[in-house]
């Protein structure tokens, strides 16, 4: 099983080839979890 981390802004071709083709774990960078968080305050208003 494939393990990925998914950092904002990037995703490439392969990663995306290699996901429709294999299990896969995915994971979020930690630096993600600010702009998640930020969104999720904007559309809750």
């Amino acid at each position: 099983m494939l393990n990925l981390t998914l950092k904002p802004g990037q995703l490439t071709l392969k990663q995306l080839r290699q996901v429709s083709r294999t299990p896969v774990n995915l994971t979020l960078d930690e630096s993600s979890f600010a702009a998640i968080n930020e969104s999720t305050q904007v559309s809750s208003k």
